[in-house]
């Protein structure tokens, strides 16, 4: 496939009027417009510039500018799977207010950061007899072809096998696309857990709900393109069967069904609200509503620095860590006609077992607290037993460590995993746990 060198504005608008993807990635970001075209459009025509007129693989996303397709439809689907998902945890109505937005953001960017890492795998770029890396100084294609051939001619290869590509060298990658200091307005915990989306390709225990979403439009995005393309195959098109109504109702079935999947606990009270805030360490100041872009870098027209102003809605206090990972991602699928395999029956649990004081205090102080109904959804039983967060066993009159450990003595820790965020404890602890 024998490609030139575009402006990233017009392959945009080239795939916006076959698809109408910019207007609803505008519409579901929330965002006014001003805000959106500052913060938000910077990085989609970011990664026009990188892709290209690449396609995603052959027979899905396969026509020009495939690649650029896909990561809009992956973008525009992480969003509407977050409509339904609360990131902030127990954070206050104030905190809430800013974090919100950035952690929709957050699934914006991280879904978008993984598409250097998913064309690297699956496609070999070459001009003027060299072959393109994500290594180079300049590596996005509309710079790099225009380096090694000045009229920006290039040609596109499907790999026979695809690469496997570490989630670490996906993150480096990610620094070219995204720009240097996107992220030092945000607050800590957004950024921190926006890099730990980029690329994960496997679910995995306990994962937080950024991770999740971002994961689960990846696929549906391949799923959805796979079940609806129909008609004549041209390759400079996108399929007859995908228009934007389509998309658009796939978009509104997924939202709906994530509210479904996931319903929200009901709002705190002013009273606990206060308390809570009584209880918790004041907050570092705020990130202001308007940042100024960075300048520097291989491209510094994509690199500003956006802190979205935060709506006025409050969103209830719910767990950051994503407890119904499977539901969810069955949900959004089962959304647009795709059905995945009936789950395992969940293994039996075992009667409560004979051990010492001291443990079954432990458990029962868990089970006597106010918030053990909320807490319980942050428990999931996995193959290797029931995957607990850490913050279950503080607040219980010894330090937080000292209590794993007694745990741990009595062989009732089967597992740590490498996040530590949470620990997986032995299935005998279930009717203990949950009372």
């Amino acid at each position: 496939m024998e490609l030139t060198v575009k402006q990233p504005q017009d392959l945009l608008r080239a795939v916006d009027e076959r698809t109408g993807l910019l207007a609803r990635i505008r519409s579901a970001s929330e965002m006014n417009p001003g805000a959106f075209d500052k913060f938000w459009l910077p990085k989609i025509l970011a990664v026009a510039d990188y892709v290209q007129e690449v396609p995603y693989e052959q027979g899905c996303y396969a026509e020009h500018g495939g690649m650029l397709r896909y990561a809009l439809m992956s973008a525009y689907y992480a969003l509407q799977v977050a409509s339904g998902r609360f990131f902030t945890g127990s954070h206050g109505a104030e905190k809430r207010r800013t974090l919100v937005p950035q952690y929709r953001f957050a699934v914006f960017v991280a879904t978008l950061a993984g598409i250097p890492a998913t064309l690297h795998a699956r496609l070999i770029i070459r001009a003027a007899a060299k072959t393109w890396t994500p290594f180079h100084a300049f590596p996005a294609i509309g710079q790099w072809a225009r380096q090694q051939d000045a009229t920006g001619r290039y040609s596109v290869e499907l790999r026979q096998t695809q690469l496997k590509i570490s989630a670490s060298n996906a993150v480096a990658w990610s620094a070219d696309l995204m720009g240097i200091g996107t992220w030092q307005e945000f607050d800590e915990e957004v950024a921190l857990v926006a890099h730990d989306a980029i690329y994960q390709i496997e679910p995995k225990t306990g994962e937080a709900t950024v991770i999740t979403c971002v994961r689960t439009a990846t696929r549906i995005a391949r799923e959805f393109e796979l079940k609806h393309m129909n008609g004549q195959y041209v390759a400079k098109e996108v399929p007859e069967g995908i228009t934007p109504a389509l998309i658009e109702e796939a978009g509104a079935a997924i939202q709906a069904s994530q509210a479904v999947a996931n319903p929200p606990s009901p709002p705190a009270t002013e009273k606990s609200a206060q308390k809570q805030a009584e209880e918790r360490p004041q907050p570092k100041p705020e990130a202001p509503s308007e940042v100024k872009p960075h300048a520097g870098g291989p491209s510094a027209a994509t690199r500003p620095s956006p802190t979205p102003s935060a709506p006025s809605a409050e969103a209830p206090a719910t767990p950051a860590v994503s407890v119904t990972i499977k539901d969810s991602e069955q949900a959004a699928l089962a959304a647009i006609g795709i059905h995945a395999p009936e789950p395992e029956p969940a293994p039996s649990v075992p009667a409560a077992p004979k051990l010492p004081d001291i443990v079954l205090e432990i458990f029962q102080t868990i089970c006597k607290r106010a918030d053990h109904e909320e807490a319980k959804k942050s428990w999931q039983i996995v193959e290797q037993g029931i995957s607990v967060p850490n913050g279950t066993f503080s607040r219980l009159g010894l330090p937080t460590a000292s209590v794993m450990n007694i745990l741990r003595e009595h062989g009732l820790i089967v597992e740590t995993p490498r996040n530590r965020t949470h620990v997986i404890l032995d299935m005998r602890t279930h009717s203990l746990l949950f009372g």
